[in-house]
């Protein structure tokens, strides 16, 4: 996941403020997930459930920037049915996380296992849906050079 998350940003950088935020918060948000499997590795205790809500919380701020900072503003009835598909995959992976997420936050100190296995479920759909959201980003960008190559051959 972390290495999806670095390749998208380096490669789609710059292409507009919106995005780099948000890839700069995937990012952020890969890492931590990272640190939280870390401490299931070597965990000798309970979870940390003060790093895990915090991570949970990322989470949700997330998707809703993803949501209401870009996939909002992108107008899908002018971009190709790949780049619908993409944001309907995108979109169905949203109420999992949050169901995943409101499990995570809610467990308590001694429900070890439960944990683990929520954090391996969160870890497989997260990973999933950051590569549907690469696709999407790519496919948007390659439309929208499109348009403006177009755009700038007609005038």
């Amino acid at each position: 996941m972390q290495n999806e998350t670095a390749t998208t940003l380096v490669k789609f950088s710059g292409y507009h403020p919106a995005i780099d935020r948000w890839l700069q918060h995937r990012q952020l948000l890969s890492a931590g997930f990272s640190q939280l499997v870390e401490q299931t590795r070597v965990r000798t205790e309970l979870p940390n459930l003060s790093a895990t809500h915090y991570w949970c919380q990322e989470l949700v701020d997330y998707l809703s920037e993803g949501h209401f900072q870009i996939f909002n503003r992108t107008s899908f009835d002018e971009k190709s049915s790949l780049s619908q598909i993409h944001y309907q995959n995108i979109s169905d992976t949203t109420p999992i996380l949050l169901k995943l997420e409101q499990e995570l936050c809610g467990l308590k100190l001694e429900e070890n296992a439960r944990y683990d296995s929520l954090l391996s479920a969160l870890g497989e759909t997260l990973a999933y849906r950051i590569e549907i959201e690469s696709l999407w980003i790519e496919e948007i960008i390659r439309l929208t050079q499109q348009e403006v190559k177009n755009d700038t051959c007609i005038n």
